[in-house]
């Protein structure tokens, strides 16, 4: 599948970058749906059961953890796409596939009945149940049947004369007084109980193409080819069209808020809300990363759900992307969506044989730790305090599109030289690549208040950062950290930015970014004076107190490894990768592929006694082995993600067991923002009280697992194989896959 970028438009189009993300969408479970194979995976939620269908085979899962519980593999049917829907008492699952239609026990999924769909021939079989009470509907190749739900048994059929054979698509109005029929640029209006043709509508200027439609009060919606239409249920006249100017000729998939106030169309990597009265738009929001292609769409009580090649997106009321789940390793494939409003709006995705269920939650909060904590933290210097930091922390902004960075790690040569599409190899290198999944707002806001920075140069000046593939452009960092120091009550959080890495660089790119700095922070960045008596007159250095930055407007404080840039601006102060100029910063790196190695590293370095500011660098850095073991299948280690949800835990194991006599600084690690009890840690070596504000949530308040975002199931191996051991912990505990 080849994905396009989207087109400019006539009418604004909102693109958000997630700045600030205010929820993160996480993943609570990721199940392969074994025997199926990688196909279209469609979902269903009722009560507290969750089905997914594959390829011919139908599933129960259990909703709190994705487990498997009940399999049918439709013996006879095929190895086709499955359409489900649920009857209105709950006990029987409707199953359309490939010109059948089948009722199954809804508890253990044994066959109660199937029935084949006469006329139609072999293909696609849309079903319909709910709302009809006890009858249902299929539409299969331009045929319409109503069927009793208890035995499958035919009772009235409709051939739609003239509308040819193409994909039949069903809904009923809200009072259910009229079956409604989307084909091939047709709306049709059916009696629910004879099945007869009460009006049919051609869809004007949308030519002949698959058609969706949705049932309103006293009227109905049909989207095909790019317009979206209201029609009057009774007559079929059509009283309203929207062309939605810009999302291109497209299928349009439709879903209707509870309340029946809006329509929201997802259309072609777009998200559209438009008002029920007169489908007016509310907003038209194209939905970044994804490219183009099928959007599915489900609305719940909080947020709107789009869904488009192994992108999730929740939207706000006003069209405001408010966090995205990428799927990891799932592949860019149709996204299917259901949702359970009864229990926190639980959100259920079908991808490719998989089947995974997500759910929004607010991010963890520190507050303004610092600010809150001013009395206990004034008199001391910047190394005597441990602070939360990120590696790597420009990373979030990777996706499977990103380009190669010029920093070019060993292991990108080695995915690239896989025989697989150019498309996969990037998601191989994102997985490897990616060691944050949240943005710099996002890190601060969590606690982080050392960031990990590496920048690249490209075409006409451009700053970016990198790590293996180009990640967010360097503004974005000065944007977001910006923000942040401007909250209210935030007014003594001091931010240290390490920029640590530089890839083709000349003279003019550090004095762009240089003045950038500069222009961002025009009061706030604090002055180097290796000499200097800590004073806004005469410069700070690795001594300074916090209460001599407070008594300034230096809230940023910037590490460079650049000589001729720290030598001829004082805002910078010498990192440890500086080779002339004595460094105001030491960061040790462990260089080691293993958990055991890095603690055995750290305890060499430990206590530290240095009188600058010290980084304890706890990730591990995958060696050859560890990467190939993971592509192949061989460990469960098979990303960045992966190597943080096995040695995070750990890491909050050796802080404890240091303690707060052994010199611990600034601590850094991958994947940190989605362990909070890990930087809870951190601050809490210098008994650090944890602020919240009103309706955030605290950090540590219910831990959180890896399963937000990341690049971990069975990603880009072999599908739905065992993975096996391996000793990257450096220990002989068998690691739990999920």
């Amino acid at each position: 599948m080849m994905l396009l970028a989207h087109s400019s438009t006539s009418q604004p189009t909102l693109h958000n970058n997630q700045f600030p993300l205010q929820m993160s969408l996480q993943s609570s479970w990721q199940t392969s749906l074994p025997d199926c194979g990688f196909e279209v995976t469609s979902t269903l939620v009722s009560g507290t059961n969750v089905y997914a269908a594959c390829n011919g085979y139908v599933y129960l899962l259990d909703s709190t953890i994705g487990k498997v519980l009940q399999e049918n593999s439709l013996w006879g049917r095929g190895h086709n796409e499955v359409r489900l829907d649920m009857s209105d008492d709950g006990s029987t699952l409707i199953v359309g596939i490939d010109g059948y239609v089948l009722g199954l026990n809804s508890s253990t999924l044994g066959m109660n009945w199937q029935t084949s769909l006469p006329g139609c021939g072999y293909n696609l079989v849309n079903v319909l149940a709910a709302g009809g009470g006890a009858t249902g509907f299929a539409g299969c190749n331009g045929y319409v049947y109503s069927y009793n739900i208890s035995n499958g048994s035919i009772i009235h059929k409709n051939g739609l004369s003239g509308r040819g054979d193409h994909e039949t698509r069903l809904a009923l109005t809200l009072a259910a007084d009229v079956l409604l029929v989307g084909i091939d640029g047709y709306a049709l209006g059916l009696s629910p109980s004879s099945l007869g043709t009460n009006w049919q509508t051609s869809l004007p200027g949308t030519g002949y193409a698959v058609t969706s439609v949705a049932g309103g009060e006293g009227c109905c919606y049909a989207a095909c080819n790019g317009y979206l239409y209201m029609l009057d249920a009774s007559k079929g006249g059509v009283s309203h069209e929207n062309n939605m100017s810009g999302t291109g000729l497209s299928e349009g998939r439709l879903a209707l808020r509870k309340d029946a106030g809006a329509l929201f169309v997802g259309i072609n990597g777009y998200a559209v809300a438009v008002k029920t009265a007169d489908i007016s738009t509310i907003y038209k929001t194209s939905l970044p990363d994804c490219g183009l292609g099928t959007t599915n769409v489900v609305s719940g009580d909080l947020f709107t759900y789009y869904a488009c090649n192994g992108y999730v997106f929740s939207l706000d009321e006003g069209g405001n992307v408010k966090a995205r789940n990428t799927l990891p390793g799932l592949g860019l494939h149709e996204t299917r969506l259901a949702i359970d409003t009864e229990a926190e709006e639980h959100v259920f995705a079908g991808i490719n044989g998989y089947s995974a269920g997500l759910i929004p939650v607010p991010p963890p909060q520190s507050g303004p730790w610092m600010t809150a904590n001013s009395t206990a933290l004034g008199p001391k210097i910047l190394r005597q305090i441990a602070i939360p930091g990120t590696h790597d922390s420009g990373t979030y902004a990777i996706t499977p599109f990103s380009a190669v960075g010029q920093d070019v790690p060993w292991y990108v040569g080695l995915i690239q030289a896989l025989p697989l599409p150019s498309v996969v190899i990037k998601q191989i290198i994102a997985l490897w690549s990616i060691a944050q999944p949240d943005n710099f707002f996002t890190q601060l806001k969590s606690g982080v208040r050392y960031l990990d920075l590496r920048v690249q140069a490209g075409l006409l000046g451009s700053l970016t950062f990198v790590h293996g593939l180009v990640l967010a452009p360097v503004s974005d960092l000065m944007s977001q950290v910006s923000t942040f120091l401007s909250i209210p009550g935030y007014e003594k959080e001091v931010v240290i930015l390490d920029f640590n890495h530089f890839y083709s660089m000349g003279a003019a790119d550090h004095a762009n970014l240089i003045n950038l700095l500069k222009s961002t922070f025009p009061n706030s960045l604090a002055v180097y004076n290796a000499s200097g008596s800590n004073t806004a007159s005469d410069g700070f250095n690795g001594s300074v107190k916090f209460s001599d930055l407070w008594a300034t407007s230096a809230r940023v404080i910037v590490f460079y490894a650049d000589d001729a840039s720290v030598t001829n601006n004082n805002i910078l102060w010498p990192d440890d990768g500086n080779e002339t100029v004595s460094p105001a910063i030491t960061s040790p790196w462990p260089n080691e592929d293993n958990f055991a190695g890095v603690k055995t590293a750290l305890d060499k370095e430990l206590p530290y006694t240095g009188e600058i500011p010290f980084v304890l660098q706890c990730q591990v850095t995958p060696d050859k082995s560890v990467v190939a073991s993971g592509i192949a299948g061989i460990s469960p280690y098979n990303s960045l993600a992966a190597l943080a949800e096995g040695g995070n835990p750990l890491i909050i194991q050796w802080l404890n067991g240091w303690g707060n006599n052994f010199g611990i600084n600034i601590v850094i690690a991958d994947w940190i923002t989605l362990y909070p009890n890990l930087i809870s840690t951190i601050l809490g070596m210098d008994g650090i009280t944890i602020p919240t504000a009103v309706g955030e949530r605290a950090i540590g308040e219910f831990p959180l697992s890896l399963h937000d975002l990341h690049w971990l199931s069975h990603s880009c191996l072999p599908h739905h194989t065992d993975l096996r051991t391996s000793n990257i912990l450096g220990l002989s505990k068998p690691h739990s896959t999920w």
